[in-house]
């Protein structure tokens, strides 16, 4: 038996300090580019279409993208590297580097 409707609810938000998770794979080769690309993308909070992915090729500067697949040409054999950050809505951030020989 109620006296009234009214009713209380408690919570506490838990704090997310987990970056996303993801696989930088590669390099393959599509036709004359080299490519990389990032796999298996999730969050624990953030859903993956509002995960931001920033890359970066060699000494360039960070760069926001929304791809997921990285492409270049240039000379065969040279060395490269290729770096992505996949961050979350909280700030939450997971780097990776892969250094590679374009084919």
């Amino acid at each position: 038996n109620y006296v009234n409707s009214l009713g209380r609810i408690d919570w506490e938000n838990l704090p997310d300090k987990i970056g996303p998770n993801y696989t930088l794979t590669g390099p393959t080769q599509d036709g004359v580019k080299t490519c990389l690309s990032i796999v298996y993308l999730s969050d624990n909070v953030t859903k993956t279409s509002d995960l931001k992915i920033e890359e970066k090729y060699d000494s360039d500067a960070w760069a926001t993208t929304t791809a997921t697949t990285y492409c270049t040409t240039g000379t065969s054999g040279s060395e490269h590297t290729y770096s992505a950050r996949v961050s979350d809505a909280r700030g939450n951030a997971n780097e990776q580097t892969k250094n590679f020989v374009l084919y």
